[in-house]
């Protein structure tokens, strides 16, 4: 085992909440290596960081994975050669780059773990392994849908049928290579111990596997300190694992929660309060008790303030159920109830502004969001398929601790701030639109049936409304993107989408205390938004794949989209809170297909 540090190895929070989060594999010129989980983790080298309403969300989500957790933590570097995040080198098999010999490397014992050991290289320029060239990292793991993780079997592979001159140990395999050829059958594995070999061809294939592992998934986890005791099996069947390129797409996807923090506890007070609550009687102190405990124990503070941050944090943590995060995002983002000031907390600054007179039939309020805080929680991962990419998908995200052996008592997270813009639709308007039976038969052709279950993690309804919704967002993202000067990979959005709720919150935030340079907000003011929805309804008629795209047949395979394609609705997959599925420009503006769009 060893830990991240040095120049080589860096990596910013943020990554380890998504792309290089726990389970996954970080690749770089110094080695291929796997991010252990948080049972390796030192809570020392970590940072708290304080969100009650997403620590409540998932505590009272009715999963047992969940019972225990009592705080988020983020890993800070406080020098260069700092050690905070335990690593692994994986996948264990390398390959020598002069004579090809196929070994088992690892970095953890020294230079010398990833050095060629055979005798027979013609690499060595001496005794020992220090003149012997070193061995590369093999490009091939194997996988499950599950989530297990293993190397790529090669000895079974290369030893299929009945094998009785040769065993493991004293197999000397080959990774040898056609240049001639540019697929995988230009690679085979050869035995020269028993003079067997076979070709890479089928390696990757989804059903490759079978018969080198006819007993199936083995429940490998070597991010953790334990195996999956469990059988490996999928809606009743046995599963079997799959070979992959250790640095395809398909090796992680993160499952992420986030939430945006509103007041009342926002700010460094908030957070202060939190913090100090901790292993106390605060909360069940008296009124009068209070009174007299908080200037011994936020001295210098306004008493007042404080006693109702604690009495906001003990009604929170009172109630038993579920808090529904973007309902209480969109009551303070909607400004309805002062629709004059906005409201300055801290890290929530937000202003109304005018609604622009072409859309003041549609919209009932635009809002700047000036200032804002995004705490975002790794809560596991998926591997070969993303959630709900199959209708039947039931599959909960692998574990990121010993899970079930070990029930979490906190989880990686990292804080953003950043700027936005939030609108809402008339609620009247929206279900005027909605009753519409080409409406509902459009949506119905969309889902086709599916189970209504997506990446999301809040729950909430999916209907009409909330692919009209995400759809607009997705085509004023694509048209803010090219006047706030921020990329569209940069940009994300939040869907308020309920009986009552009908918003969007399109949003930048990054790690830094800035997280904003304006431009976001800048194109919320009054003639620039007018601007932009002109033109983003304007791209929503004509696509430049059309008729292809006006006319896709709704529903057709993973995807729940009508009409949508990289042309004109697609972003970033990091900019989509759905991975770009329940879109339809159809819902948004008329096209050539339809005439059921909400603006016309």
């Amino acid at each position: 085992m060893s830990t991240i540090f040095g120049e080589g190895w860096k990596l910013r929070p943020s990554q380890l909440i998504g792309t290089f989060g726990p389970g996954s594999i970080y690749d770089n010129l110094k080695d291929s290596i796997l991010i252990l989980g948080t049972d390796s983790w030192r809570e020392q080298n970590c940072k708290r960081l304080q969100e009650e309403s997403l620590l409540l969300y998932l505590k009272n989500s009715g999963n047992r994975m969940y019972s225990r957790l009592s705080k988020f933590l983020v890993p800070v570097s406080k020098g260069k050669h700092d050690q905070h995040i335990p690593i692994k080198t994986f996948p264990r098999w390398g390959v020598c780059s002069v004579c090809h010999i196929l070994q088992l490397r690892d970095r953890s014992v020294g230079e010398d773990g990833i050095k060629c050991k055979s005798n027979e290289c013609p690499g060595r320029t001496g005794r020992g392994t220090r003149k012997a060239p070193e061995t590369i990292p093999v490009r091939f793991i194997m996988a499950c849908i599950n989530g297990h993780l293993d190397d790529f079997p090669w000895y079974r592979w290369v030893h299929r049928g009945r094998i009785t001159n040769c065993n493991e140990q004293s197999a000397r395999m080959y990774l040898l290579e056609d240049p001639s050829i540019s697929s995988l059958e230009s690679k085979t594995v050869e035995c020269r111990n028993c003079d067997r070999r076979e070709n890479m061809a089928t390696a990757l294939a989804p059903k490759g596997m079978r018969y080198v592992l006819p007993e199936g998934c083995h429940g490998k986890r070597p991010w953790l300190t334990t195996d999956d005791s469990q059988q490996c099996l999928h809606n009743g069947e046995v599963i079997f694992p799959q070979g992959l390129y250790k640095g395809s797409t398909n090796v992680y996807f993160p499952s992420t929660v986030r939430s945006i923090t509103v007041p009342p506890l926002t700010g460094e007070l908030a957070e202060k309060v939190l913090a100090k609550i901790e292993g106390t009687d605060l909360l069940t102190m008296s009124v009068e008790d209070l009174r007299k405990f908080i200037p011994h124990f936020f001295t210098g503070e306004d008493p007042q303030v404080v006693l109702e941050l604690i009495r906001a944090i003990k009604e929170k943590r009172s109630s038993k159920e579920q808090p529904d995060i973007r309902a209480q995002e969109y009551n303070e983002l909607n400004l309805r109830r002062y629709p004059s000031r906005g409201v300055d907390v801290d890290d929530f600054k937000t202003e109304p502004i005018e609604l622009p007179e072409n859309f003041s039939e549609y919209l009932d309020n635009l809002v700047l969001v000036r200032k804002l805080r995004e705490v975002v929680a790794i809560t596991g991962f998926y591997r070969i398929m993303p959630p709900g990419s199959e209708e039947d998908d039931n599959r909960f995200p692998s574990p990121i601790t010993n899970y079930p052996n070990q029930l979490p008592e906190w989880l990686p997270a990292v804080e953003n701030r950043g700027e936005g813009i939030f609108f809402t639709i008339k609620e009247s308007k929206m279900k005027e639109w909605e009753k519409q039976d080409d409406v509902r038969k459009r949506f119905q052709q969309v889902l086709k049936k599916r189970k209504v279950s997506s990446l999301i993690q809040e729950k909430f309804e999916i209907s009409p409304r909330y692919l009209l919704l995400h759809s607009l967002s997705h085509l004023l993202i694509k048209e803010i993107g090219n006047f706030a000067g921020y990329s569209t990979s940069s940009m994300r959005e939040r869907i308020y989408s309920r009986d009552g709720m009908a918003g969007i919150l399109i949003y930048t935030s990054s790690p830094s205390s800035d997280g904003s340079l304006g431009g976001l907000v800048e194109q919320g003011k009054k003639p620039q938004f007018n601007l932009m929805m002109q033109k983003a309804l304007r791209k929503s008629k004509i696509c430049s794949m059309d008729p292809l795209c006006a006319f896709s047949k709704p529903g057709i395979g993973n995807r729940r989209n009508g009409s949508a394609c990289h042309a004109c609705l697609f972003l970033p997959e990091t900019s989509c809170e759905c991975m770009n599925d329940l879109l339809d420009r159809s819902f948004v503006q008329q096209t050539l297909s339809t005439r059921i769009g909400f603006f016309g």
